[in-house]
C-alpha cells in the first residue's frame, strides 16, 4: 500500500475549530512530517490561521474552487 503524495484539508466551510480540533490538526501534521508525508491546510479561515501556526500548522493561502481529488481510505487503497 501506498501513501497518497500530499494529503490536503480544506478548511473553507470551517468558521471555527477549539482547542481539541487545533491539537488533533497538531498531531496530524508532526505524524505527517514523522512519517515523510506531505499535509497541508488550506483556506482557513484568518481567524483560525494564528492559532494553527502557533501549534506549528502551516496554512497555504486561499485556493480557487476546484475539483476534489479523490479521497484516500482503506476501502479504495
Amino acid at each position: 500500500m501506498t501513501a497518497p503524495s500530499n494529503t490536503v484539508l480544506d478548511l473553507f466551510a470551517t468558521g471555527a475549530i477549539d482547542d481539541a480540533g487545533i491539537d488533533l490538526l497538531a498531531a496530524v501534521h508532526t505524524y505527517a512530517v514523522h512519517r515523510g508525508l506531505a499535509f497541508s491546510v488550506i483556506n482557513a479561515h484568518f481567524r483560525l490561521q494564528d492559532s494553527l501556526l502557533a501549534a506549528g500548522v502551516r496554512t497555504s493561502a486561499p485556493q480557487a474552487a476546484s475539483t476534489p481529488a479523490r479521497l484516500h481510505t482503506a476501502a479504495n487503497a
